[in-house]
């Protein structure tokens, strides 16, 4: 199929022992039609505090970063 994709993940970092330093993570990035085992391009990543707002606000940068790549 020769069309480019946005993909996307999201997950907490529970790497740290200290509960409170906990970080939400959004990562994003596009896979090209030609590109040879799924290799990714423009990766971009944003950190955020695990709060209320925090789903809210890796929402929202997602949608603005498929915006400015033309999804």
């Amino acid at each position: 199929i020769n069309i480019k994709t946005f993909n996307y993940r999201v997950y907490v970092d529970t790497s740290c022992a200290n509960e409170s330093e906990f970080r939400l993570i959004a990562e994003s990035y596009i896979i090209k039609p030609w590109s040879d085992g799924g290799n990714k391009s423009d990766m971009e990543h944003a950190e955020f505090e695990v709060s209320e707002n925090s789903v809210t606000r890796a929402r929202e940068w997602l949608s603005q970063t498929a915006t400015k790549y033309g999804f």
